[in-house]
Formats: C-alpha cells, sequence, structure tokens
C-alpha cells in the first residue's frame, strides 16, 4: 500500500475528501488500493483535493484519476501543491491556505479523538507531572505517531516551523515526526539545511540546554501544555528564547500566550474536556482519595496490587513518646488550628503555656548550663508566640548569675540604628515546622553581622521527618569563620505530619457550607451552624477542645482507663482529668507520622500501597480514639473502595456504630458519617450501596437531627 492519508471533512457545509501525498513520485497506480481501501467504509463526496509536493510530476494516469475510478464519475477533483515553506496553490497558482488550514484543524482534531491521545484514569489515581503539578489527564503524543500515513500528514502541517539551526524538543516521543517533516522539506527544498535536534528532557535537563542557548538559531518544540508552565520556566531562565511551538495547546483558561501553536484545542471541537490541574498542596483530587501516578515523560508504572492493611502497634511509636505526652499533655500546650498571619488548623505549640511548663523549664536550665556563653548579647525572638520562651531564658541566665540580656523581636532587631557586629545572638522559636523563619534571619545575618556567632535555640521542634530537620538545620547553621558550624539546640521534638493544608477540617468547612448552607448563609441546623462556626474561627485562633464532633448526648470525647501509648494516664489523676482531645490528636498524629516515615510501613508507593486495618479501629474503640484515626489517617489509608474484603469489615463496623449512636460504642458516629461524607473514607461501591440501603431502614427520627441531616445526605447520594 502506498500510505498516502485520506479523509474527509466538512467545511462551510461541502464536504472535502483529501489525499495527502508526500512521496516526490507518485502514479494512479500507487494511490488505487488506498483509495478503494478507504471507500470499503465511506461515501465519495462532491469534491476532491489531491494534495502533492510542488515538486512532483504529475502523470498523465494520476490527472485522468477520475476517468479511471468509478468512485469520481460525480466529483470535482483539485489538485492542490504545497512548498517547502508549507504553504498551498491550486493549478492556477491561487492560494488555498485558508481552506486547507481549515481542513489540518479538522483533521489533527480527528485524529487526535481517535487516538485516545488523552489519558485518563478512573477515580481511583490521578498523575502528577513532572513540573509537580497534579492533574486528571495528560495529552500522550507518542499515541498519536503510531500510523505512518498519519505521521507523514503531521510533517506536512509542520513545515512552516522548521527553518533553524537546532531544534529543542521537551519529549523524545516526537523526534521521529519531527525527523520525517525535516526530511520532507529536505526533498521539496534541496537547499534547505537539516537543523540538529536536542532533547532536554522537560524539567529534566532544562537548565542545561536553555541557560546558553542562541535564541536567533533555535526553536523549541514543546509537546503539549495546557498552562505554559514549562515555556514560564524556560523564559526564566533565558529570557531572550522567543522561538517556541507548541503541537497541542490545550489551555484551562482564557490566557495570552506568546508562542506559535499547531493547533490550540477547545472543548467545543467535540473532544474531551481539558485536564483539571492543581498544585500539590492544594489538589482537590487527592483529598477525594485518588492516588497520584507519577510521569516520566509520557510513562507511567500503574500498580494493581491490591492495598495492605496495616495494624497498628506499640512498634509504631518513638521512644520519647511516653515521656513527651507526660510532660506537656493536659497542660494546653498542644493546640489545634490557626494563628496570626497563618490560619490553618495547624499543629501549634502554645509557646506562653510551654515557658510555664515545669518540666520544659528544668531541661532548658540544664541546655543552658552546658552550652550558654557570656558572649551572647542579644536574644532575637522569632514571634510574639516565643517571647515567653525568650524571657524564660534571660530569667535563667540572670538566675544563674549572668547579666540580662538585650530582648527584641526579629523585625525591632533588624531596625536597630546600631549594632556591635561581633555580638554573639541567640535566635529562639517557641516552635518550628519548616524552619523557614529561621533561615530566613540566618540569611539576614549574614548581611548584618557577617561575624557574629549565632545560636539557636527551638523550645519543640515539629518535624515532618529526621531528614527534613536535618536539612533545614544544615541550611542555618552554616559558618564560614574558622570552618566552624553555628549551633542549633533543641529542647524537645515531636514527629508530626506538619503539612496541614487540605485537613479533614478542610475538607468538612467545605462540606457543611457547600451543602447546608441555603440563601443569605442561612444554615436550618443549629448544630451545623455551630460547627461551622467552631471551624472557622479555629482556623484563625487554635484551640484545645471541640476538635471532635460530641457524642448523641452532647459530651466531649474523652479517653476511657487506658490508652495503650500512655503508660503514664490513670483516668482518675488530677493531672490528668484535664487531658485534652488534642493531646490524643498530637499522639495519633506522631504514631502514623513514625509508621510512615521512619518504619515505612504506611509509606505508599504504586507498587505497595497501604491501608489502615480496619481491626484498629476495634482495638482503639474509644470513641476519641476512633475520631483521632479518621482524622489523621491520610485518605488513601482509609481507600477501602478496590478491597472488597477489608471494606466489607469496616462497614460492618460503620453499621454497628450507627446503630448504637447513643452508646459508649457510638461515640463517633458522627465522626463516621462526616468521613463518608466527604469522602475522605471510602468503601467499595458494593459496600457503600448496601450501607446505604441499610441507612434507609433506620429509625432516624429518633437521632440528634443533625446526624438524621448527614444520613440523609448520604442516602441521597445514591439516588
Amino acid at each position: 500500500m502506498f500510505n498516502s492519508f485520506i479523509n474527509i471533512q466538512n467545511i462551510s457545509d461541502k464536504d472535502y475528501l483529501s489525499i495527502w501525498i508526500t512521496s516526490m513520485t507518485i502514479s494512479y497506480e500507487m494511490v488505487e488500493n488506498d483509495i478503494k481501501t478507504f471507500f470499503e467504509s465511506a461515501v465519495v463526496p462532491e469534491n476532491c483535493l489531491i494534495i502533492i509536493p510542488n515538486s512532483i510530476n504529475i502523470e498523465d494516469s494520476l490527472v485522468n484519476i477520475k476517468k479511471r475510478l468509478d468512485y469520481f464519475s460525480n466529483t470535482n477533483i483539485e489538485f492542490i501543491q504545497y512548498n517547502d515553506m508549507g504553504e498551498f496553490i491550486d493549478e492556477e497558482g491561487n492560494s488555498k491556505n485558508e481552506l486547507i488550514d481549515k481542513i489540518k484543524e479538522k483533521t489533527i482534531v480527528e485524529l487526535f479523538d481517535k487516538n485516545n491521545v488523552m489519558m485518563t484514569f478512573d477515580s481511583n489515581y490521578h498523575f502528577r507531572t513532572l513540573s509537580g503539578k497534579h492533574t486528571n489527564k495528560f495529552i500522550k503524543i507518542s499515541n498519536l505517531l503510531v500510523e505512518q500515513n498519519e505521521v507523514n500528514f503531521l510533517s506536512i502541517c509542520l513545515l512552516p516551523y522548521l527553518n533553524t539551526v537546532t531544534i529543542y524538543v521537551d519529549t523524545s516521543s516526537i523526534i521521529s515526526l519531527i525527523q520525517t517533516a525535516i526530511l520532507l522539506k529536505k526533498e521539496l527544498n534541496v537547499k534547505y539545511v537539516i537543523p540538529r535536534i536536542q532533547n532536554f528532557q522537560s524539567y529534566v535537563k532544562i537548565n542545561d540546554y536553555m541557560k546558553d542557548l542562541d535564541a536567533t538559531q533555535s526553536l523549541i518544540i514543546i509537546s503539549t501544555t495546557t498552562t505554559a508552565t514549562l515555556i514560564k520556566d524556560i523564559k526564566k531562565i533565558n529570557n531572550n528564547i522567543n522561538k517556541i511551538l507548541v503541537l497541542f495547546y490545550y489551555p484551562v483558561s482564557e490566557t495570552e500566550h506568546s508562542f506559535d501553536t499547531l493547533i490550540k484545542l477547545e472543548e467545543d471541537m467535540g473532544i474531551s474536556s481539558p485536564p483539571e490541574n492543581y498544585k500539590s498542596e492544594n489538589c482537590k483530587l487527592c483529598q477525594n482519595g485518588s492516588i497520584p501516578v507519577q510521569l516520566h515523560s509520557e510513562q507511567f508504572i500503574l500498580s494493581i496490587k491490591e492495598p495492605r492493611p496495616i495494624k497498628l502497634t506499640i512498634y509504631h511509636q518513638p521512644t520519647y513518646l511516653n515521656e513527651f505526652f507526660k510532660k506537656y499533655s493536659a497542660e494546653k500546650i498542644l493546640t489545634l488550628g490557626g494563628r496570626k498571619n497563618a490560619e490553618r488548623f495547624d499543629f501549634n505549640i502554645n509557646g506562653t503555656s510551654l515557658a510555664k511548663n515545669l518540666s520544659f523549664i528544668e531541661k532548658l536550665k540544664y541546655v543552658l548550663q552546658r552550652h550558654f556563653t557570656l558572649a551572647i548579647k542579644q536574644i532575637v525572638y522569632i514571634d510574639e508566640d516565643s517571647k515567653k520562651f525568650a524571657e524564660t531564658i534571660n530569667d535563667i541566665v540572670i538566675a544563674l548569675g549572668g547579666s540580662s540580656i538585650e530582648i527584641n523581636i526579629k523585625e525591632d532587631f533588624f531596625d536597630l540604628d546600631k549594632h556591635n557586629e561581633d555580638d554573639a545572638i541567640l535566635i529562639v522559636a517557641g516552635s518550628i515546622s519548616s524552619g523557614y523563619v529561621l533561615e530566613e534571619i540566618s540569611r539576614q545575618l549574614r548581611d548584618t553581622h557577617p561575624n557574629a556567632s549565632r545560636f539557636y535555640m527551638i523550645g519543640i521542634s515539629k518535624q515532618f521527618s529526621k531528614e527534613t530537620f536535618e536539612f533545614m538545620k544544615g541550611n542555618i547553621d552554616k559558618n564560614h569563620m574558622y570552618g566552624q558550624s553555628h549551633l542549633v539546640l533543641e529542647i524537645d521534638k515531636i514527629l508530626l505530619p506538619t503539612k496541614t493544608i487540605n485537613t479533614t477540617w478542610d475538607k468538612e468547612l467545605s462540606f457543611l457550607k457547600d451543602k447546608f448552607m441555603g440563601e443569605f448563609g442561612m444554615i436550618e441546623n443549629d448544630t451545623i451552624q455551630e460547627r461551622i462556626e467552631w471551624l472557622e474561627e479555629t482556623k484563625k485562633t487554635a484551640t484545645t477542645s471541640n476538635i471532635f464532633w460530641k457524642d448523641s448526648s452532647n459530651n466531649n470525647l474523652k479517653l476511657a482507663d487506658g490508652f495503650a501509648f500512655w503508660k503514664f494516664y490513670k483516668a482518675n489523676n488530677d493531672k490528668y482529668k484535664n487531658t485534652s482531645e488534642v493531646d490524643v490528636l498530637y499522639t495519633f498524629a506522631l504514631v502514623l507520622q513514625y509508621a510512615r516515615v521512619v518504619k515505612k510501613d504506611l509509606e505508599q508507593t504504586l507498587y505497595d500501597p497501604k491501608i489502615i486495618a480496619p481491626e484498629n479501629f476495634a482495638r482503639f474503640n474509644d470513641g476519641i480514639l476512633q475520631a483521632s484515626l479518621l482524622r489523621l489517617s491520610t485518605s488513601h489509608e482509609l481507600d477501602y473502595s478496590t478491597t472488597h474484603e477489608f471494606s466489607k469489615t469496616i462497614t460492618h463496623m460503620i453499621k454497628n456504630i450507627i446503630t448504637k449512636y447513643n452508646t459508649k460504642q457510638g461515640e463517633a458516629c458522627m465522626e463516621f458519617l462526616i468521613a463518608l461524607s466527604t469522602k475522605h473514607l471510602k468503601l467499595h461501591a458494593r459496600d457503600f450501596s448496601e450501607l446505604i440501603d441499610y441507612f434507609k431502614l433506620l429509625d432516624t427520627d429518633s437521632y440528634p437531627k443533625h446526624y438524621k441531616v448527614l444520613i440523609d445526605y448520604l442516602i441521597s447520594t445514591l439516588e
């Protein structure tokens, strides 16, 4: 078969048969089989365009195709020639660019749809691109480059763009297409100088190739983009680059762009809707329990292994856990919520309460006796919450026989008119998580006090992992003087999931406002209204109470007689009767994070996905423990939708909890209803349907009104 490319498109209410040919020598016999094969499943239109290179010698047999093939007896045949610049003219020399451009666009869209170029998953998975974005779809160009006749057609479309010395591509999958177009251009113009092709592999070698690139002699070809992020990053590296061609541009928003496109895709072309793109820290797909799959160029590997259930035991607690909570629980030190300039549901340490804690003061005194130097003339604290910590340090220094030290918040310190640049400085933080504030202070001090010794003291470091803390520490302890490092000290530490964006409280707030807030912000159910108000206030100001929904008698959830992770705890002890919900929450946060980043039992990979074993909810059967586990497990860890065995088990437990809502076994009833409603906990479809059928049989009129509201909502999701 000759492998010409044949298709039919409707332009301005006229059907055009287009026969695209790239060979420099053709005859009737060459195209006969292609035409016959095509018309086995198509009707011959009134108009036929035979599109050929301008260097071709049209044989009489080809010109007389109308007479030789019965298909064309009633067809108007027109020969269109194209040159190496991708310009199209008819036999009289008239331009046909406008008509051909319309045919090209429709044909490319047709190929895009036919070849399943837009890749998607089901709701359980989505893609993570090389730029770090999360998306529900991606355009896989290699799917378009399978049939040689289609590649030949696309190579004609590329002819106008290839006048350059070097072509840089973002993926190897489009090199074969570009090479085909280059060879065609060379055949059309023997003087054409074939350009070099370099693959910068998207973000892998972007700096190496783009930094010193000669923009006047180069063309950048991007296979596909929806946000132009890669192009923006290229221009940040080399602002002189202006010759950029995007093969498939499918914008997710209407924005101006300064690059050429082979085609700009739009949803009204009859193709799949554009991808949804999210930043990793604010991904709605992740929020709904979808697992991100990393893209490597156009390749990805998806695990089909069933998730492995993980049972939490004392093996998943660090050695310091018991002592940490013995010192800091029931002291209103551990809080959840926001603070000034940080409105989110964060793990916050109350610095004022911490600085009053006797165990903390005792350890602080010991550390100061070992490491404090009289050379320290300034104490700089990072925020108002660290002020009491700074004052306590000064009080201890005075009690130990030292002199009072000048204390300033960081903003005031850097505004001081005069500095003794040789004074040693103590920078204190009541608590830190990322440590970016300490890194910023460190950078400023390199300018203002380049020769000063610096000491960093942290009350409690909230660590996502030991590695992230050591990395931050390495950034601030550098000292160019005599190869010595600045001293970084932490009085205490706790491992926590410090990346607290899109928490279960965020999901809950969005859900309640979206589903139950009527016109003018009115909500019929008072309890739900109060909950929304609490969530909005706590996002601004951290608290220790009402973290969870109350039980059916409107009581806060409390620990019973014992807790496996707290050896010190006694329910009737005067101190621990003030234990808060947040104290228990922090304990599970530590245990789960330790299981993820240290023991690796809850580390998620495509090859070995993990879930929280349903039996954990039976072992930790106090309502406050179940609520903590629900709130702090990730949506991936509570995704039972792909495993019927464990989904069936957790469904049975949920039925029991909902049925016994007004007993001790049902204390966490509302927490389970919220987890199901926000899709933080997902069941197998069959089990979810069974659970909804079970809900329909309940006498919910006896339930608290807000329980009934949630149950009715869940029932409505399957109606």
